[in-house]
């Protein structure tokens, strides 16, 4: 069986129970040590993605307070993994001022991804991706060459407002997490149309779909998308062997959705 170099671009890792999404954690003998050595054995060598709390969600009011308090955690990740853990960190629309300050201290800081946002997960109550105080933020992202992650399953409404996005910022590198289901990947098709900065990370929904991703693939080519997971909340594992073994894809093929195309939006040079 062939090793492949992996980049998974989708994770949300964690410093303890409160920031771990696994669902199922009570059954897992999880950990920061474990979960890279769980990610490492399957071939993966650096993983990208902030830091949630689902307890976030419990907060009223909310404050800005707590998305820096992830953000913080995403730091101390990158310090504790040692070049294992690319951080990614969250904007939220609700705090305008306060998301440009912080684009501007990781910028400084080397942090380049923002994302994966999710506007239910962060609590963008009243916001969507067509937002004029989101539009107003990744203005600054685009100035200071930001990737932007974000959440791309939603209702038909949600979903628009992500295309309204991606054709507003056709400089701006956006990826859109998750392939979905059929509403969705209409959706994608219509962004990869709209920008050639547009990338899809297939991590979690869809990917079980058998032909989905050759479908999209055979549209617009093998650099328009990257390997993620979504760990821990989905088993890396089938992540991993889902496109490894897939009869649909040449080598070639998987080489750049597994490593490739992330190590050339992260300027990886090795």
């Amino acid at each position: 069986m062939k090793k492949y170099r992996i980049i998974d671009f989708h994770t949300h890792p964690f410093t303890n129970a409160y920031t771990n999404i696994c669902v199922n954690q009570g059954e897992c003998d999880m950990s920061k040590e474990l979960s890279k050595s769980c990610l490492t054995q399957l071939g993966v060598e650096k993983i990208c993605g902030s830091v949630i709390s689902p307890s976030i969600r419990k907060h009223k009011p909310f404050l800005w307070e707590y998305t820096e308090e992830l953000n913080n955690m995403a730091l101390e990740l990158r310090e504790y993994y040692q070049g294992f853990y690319i951080p990614g960190f969250h904007v939220h629309p609700g705090f305008v001022k306060e998301s440009i300050k912080e684009i501007e201290r990781m910028d400084k800081l080397g942090v380049k991804i923002i994302g994966e946002l999710v506007q239910y997960m962060s609590k963008w109550d009243g916001y969507n991706y067509a937002s004029k105080e989101l539009w107003e933020i990744l203005e600054v992202a685009e100035h200071y060459g930001m990737i932007v992650d974000f959440h791309s399953g939603d209702n038909e409404e949600g979903m628009a407002s992500m295309d309204e996005m991606v054709k507003r910022f056709p400089k701006l590198i956006l990826v859109g997490a998750h392939i979905g289901g059929d509403s969705s990947l209409v959706h994608h098709v219509k962004r990869l149309e709209s920008s050639e900065n547009y990338y899809v990370d297939i991590a979690a929904s869809g990917l079980g779909e058998y032909g989905r991703l050759r479908f999209l693939m055979d549209r617009f080519g093998k650099e328009r998308f990257i390997y993620g997971s979504d760990f821990p909340t989905c088993n890396e594992s089938m992540f991993v062997s889902s496109l490894m073994f897939d009869d649909l894809f040449s080598e070639e093929e998987k080489e750049y959705v597994y490593f490739k195309n992330a190590a050339r939006l992260l300027n990886i040079k090795d």
